[in-house]
């Protein structure tokens, strides 16, 4: 049991003036202590807040970006793609010989050389080759055995069935 002397002793001790002043200057820290993290737990979350706009611009700007490059724009000029032609594709003619006219300065001797001339002629234009049908062209060849065979549209060819009469009507050298 106590005694009111006890009690007194204990309320003077817990009413002591620095007990008082103990206690309200820890109260006051323990606001300012609540309010300060407050505040902090406010501003991290306004930073990362803040920190996620940037974020999402970039990735905005990077998506409008790659779809407007890989939209193909169209070249300013054709793609043409050749592929090597076939060997029955491939005209083959015959030089024409000529002299060859060659002088030395010392004795002025006159030496002839036959030499080969080639004509090559290209152009849209064929007007000055004449044109014949068929009939003309199997007409020019009696008695020979020749085919004339359609290899597709406007496409004709003109075979020899016997080997040796393509050098003797063009004068070509033969082709093994």
């Amino acid at each position: 049991m106590k005694t009111p002397e006890q009690d007194r002793l204990l309320d003077d001790v817990l009413r002591n003036e620095s007990y008082v002043a103990f206690r309200a200057e820890l109260y006051r820290k323990s606001l300012a202590e609540f309010r300060r993290q407050r505040w902090f737990k406010t501003r991290n979350q306004l930073l990362a807040i803040a920190a996620c706009v940037p974020v999402i611009l970039g990735l905005y700007l990077l998506s409008t970006l790659r779809t407007a490059t890989t939209t193909k724009a169209q070249p300013a000029f054709a793609t043409i793609r050749s592929t090597p032609l076939s060997k029955d594709r491939i005209i083959k003619t015959a030089g024409l010989t000529a002299t060859l006219v060659t002088t030395t300065s010392a004795d002025l001797q006159l030496t002839f050389q036959p030499a080969r001339i080639e004509f090559v002629r290209t152009g849209d234009r064929l007007e000055s080759f004449a044109t014949i049908s068929d009939e003309q062209l199997l007409d020019l060849f009696p008695g020979r055995p020749i085919a004339l065979v359609t290899r597709g549209p406007g496409t004709k060819t003109l075979v020899f069935l016997d080997s040796e009469d393509p050098s003797r009507f063009f004068d070509l050298p033969q082709m093994q």
